[in-house]
């Protein structure tokens, strides 16, 4: 029954993170966080589907006469803005002027009656479609327009420009004002490839008089440089429990985490019931995560946890709400110092012995040698 209950308890801000994202305008529209299914980029629309389109060409090959088209621009990386009100289907392709890193996204439904959905499971996308509206955006995933690629591509329209994303500049995002905690994100200083990095997460500077039973964040990580080394196992992905190295009464939490390749990152989450298992002081809540360095992984190798990004739960279950942090390993230096010895080559005849030593040992015996001829000469003499 706890554990249940635990289970239900991260769930629950898992939740309030998405609700947290959508805006007030959801009174006013449906359409704010609705996903739209892109099948594939620069071909043909088949039946009940999505695509995109980059160029004039493109659009004109595409076969989306009787589809609902959306023009827009690109603002950064894979955010993108609605140029003018949906263009609804005439039965034949319009004409559209493409500047430099605009997209049409085409969706495709045969009827627009929700109640012939078991027969045109598009026509939600359709029904969407039709109420986007200039200065809509819509933020892809998993496409690559580059490549002309879609692996289970989306488009997510978002009413506002979305302030949850990552920026290249940025990738932290904003702070929280008045954190009610701190998350200190480390790393080993240095790596060389194959070695196994361990990402560690500590919380600090805890607000709360009765601590913190919940805590959810994001780990991102670059797929170029590092490999996760604990995966999902298809079930309860009971190995990530061994994420938390250190907690108060650390039986008493428990965890639900993921994998989530496509966004690179993990999403992971513990909690307890027991007020005194809580997180009050610096340092009782500590995560590590292992990481192994790919063998041709060149620079730094960042991991972060945005700030806006995390939160959790007092006692109480006030939403409580903290910053993060960044950690960077740098590639190990080679010390060039020290040089490895030369190996000379082999004569074709190796003497045995010491060398120096035979050199004084052959004198010797010379001049004996000498002695003894010359006192053999003089007894000739003598006869």
């Amino acid at each position: 029954m706890k554990k249940a209950l635990i289970y239900f308890l991260i769930l629950l801000i898992i939740g309030t993170m998405s609700i947290v994202i959508t805006t007030a305008q959801e009174d006013e529209t449906d359409i704010d966080g609705f996903v739209f299914n892109i099948a594939a980029v620069d071909d043909e629309i088949t039946a009940e589907s999505g695509l995109i389109l980059t160029s004039e060409d493109a659009l004109a090959n595409s076969m989306t006469g009787w589809s609902i088209l959306i023009h827009c621009s690109k603002v950064e990386n894979n955010l993108y803005v609605a140029k003018a009100d949906v263009i609804e289907p005439e039965g034949e392709v319009p004409e559209l002027s493409f500047e430099q890193g605009d997209i049409v996204i085409a969706i495709h439904s045969a009827s627009s009656d929700m109640s012939e959905v078991d027969l045109y499971p598009n026509v939600p996308q359709k029904l969407a479609a039709l109420q986007v509206k200039a200065g809509m955006y819509f933020i892809l995933n998993n496409i690559d327009l580059s490549e002309k690629t879609s692996n289970n591509g989306t488009a997510t329209l978002s009413l506002e420009p979305p302030d949850n994303e990552l920026p290249d500049d940025d990738p932290m995002g904003e702070m929280v004002e008045d954190p009610g905690y701190k998350l200190d994100v480390t790393v080993e200083e240095t790596y060389t490839p194959g070695q196994t990095l361990n990402v560690t997460i500590t919380m600090k500077n805890i607000v709360p008089e009765t601590g913190i039973g919940l805590i959810h964040l994001f780990l991102y990580y670059d797929p170029e440089k590092v490999e996760p080394v604990t995966v999902n196992d298809g079930s309860m992905n009971t190995e990530m429990e061994n994420f938390l190295i250190t907690a108060p009464d650390r039986e008493k939490w428990e965890s639900i985490s993921k994998l989530e390749e496509d966004e690179n990152r993990y999403d992971i989450s513990f909690a307890t019931t027991d007020a005194a298992a809580h997180a009050k002081e610096d340092r009782s809540l500590v995560m590590q995560i292992p990481f192994t360095v790919r063998s041709d992984a060149l620079g730094e190798i960042a991991f972060l946890v945005p700030h806006r990004e995390t939160e959790a739960l007092d006692y109480d279950l006030n939403n409580i709400y903290g910053n993060a942090g960044m950690a960077v390993s740098y590639p190990a230096e080679i010390d060039e110092s020290v040089e490895e010895p030369i190996e000379e080559s082999s004569p074709d005849i190796v003497p045995t012995g010491d060398y120096n030593r035979r050199i004084p040992a052959i004198l010797c015996i010379v001049f004996v040698g000498v002695i003894i001829f010359n006192a053999i000469k003089k007894r000739r003499g003598c006869r």
